[in-house]
Order: C-alpha cells, then structure tokens, then sequence
C-alpha cells in the first residue's frame, strides 16, 4: 500500500448502546482495543466486492461487484428437526460412558420430545447427553438405590 493509502483518517459512528457494551465486554475480556476488534472487521467486510465507479452520468455511483477469481458462495446452514421416533444412536456411545444403552436412549428420547426441542444433529446431541446431564442423573439414581437398600437392610420386617 502506498503511503496516502497507509495515513490514519478519524472516523466517528455511532451504534446502539447494547452493540457498545457487548463490544466493551469483548475487549474487556480478551485484552484488546476497539480499533483492533473493528478493523478487521471491516476490512473482511469490505474485502468481500470491489468498488467500481461508474462514471457514465454526473451523479457518483458506487456499483459493487465480486472480485475476480473469487466466488463468495452464501453459506447454507443446515435445518434442525425433532427427533424421528425411530432414533437409534450407535451402542458404543452410551457404552463409552458406563451407561445402560436402552436407559440412556429413552431418557433422551423422553427428554427429546418433552419440549420438541429441534437440533441439527441428533446423535451429537445425545454423546454430550451421555458426556454430562445422563450420566450424573444416573449415578445419582444409583445412589438413591444404595442408601434405600442400606436403609432396608437394617429394618426387619
């Protein structure tokens, strides 16, 4: 760039407040100035078309176009559904974790349907279960059953 191009210029815009503080947050977490976070910003943003002036009438025209050679494709994201009723994640997950397999799917299943939650990926959805929420009501469980079978072992009947 030539050094006209490289001349620091002011710039002052104004953004909704809830932009600002999210904004503040960022930078207050990681360390970083306002400038550093936006330029980047704006230079990808922008990196996106080339101006072209069209000169053909009096009035200024800014006409963008896509750069050459480049294909900037929107991506797709993928649509999310409910769970089908016949969902049958691989065993091994479940085994992965210590987890009886046909407890671990109804408990998702149930757990699944109960608010018709929408995910993109299922079966990921149900390792995470299995990592984390099933697990412990699980083993929580199986602490409900030990302490009732001490309980009731003392007491004759």
């Amino acid at each position: 760039m030539t050094d006209k191009l490289q001349k620091k210029a002011e710039l002052r815009i104004k953004i909704p407040q809830w932009i600002k503080l999210a904004l503040d947050e960022h930078c207050d977490h990681f360390g970083v100035t306002i400038v550093s976070t936006i330029t980047p910003l704006l230079v990808e943003y922008l990196g996106q078309a080339t101006r072209v002036r069209d000169n053909s009438t009096n009035c200024i025209n800014n006409i963008y176009s896509k750069k050459s050679g480049r294909d900037v494709k929107p991506s797709k994201k993928k649509r999310g559904s409910q769970i089908a009723d016949d969902f049958s994640p691989p065993r091994d997950i479940s085994e992965k974790y210590g987890l009886d397999h046909e407890n671990a799917v109804d408990q998702f299943i149930d757990w699944a349907k109960s608010s018709a939650h929408v995910r993109v990926d299922w079966i990921a959805c149900y390792r995470n279960a299995c990592r984390n929420w099933i697990k412990k009501e699980e083993s929580q469980t199986e602490q409900t059953r030990k302490y009732i079978d001490r309980k009731f072992e003392d007491e004759e009947f």
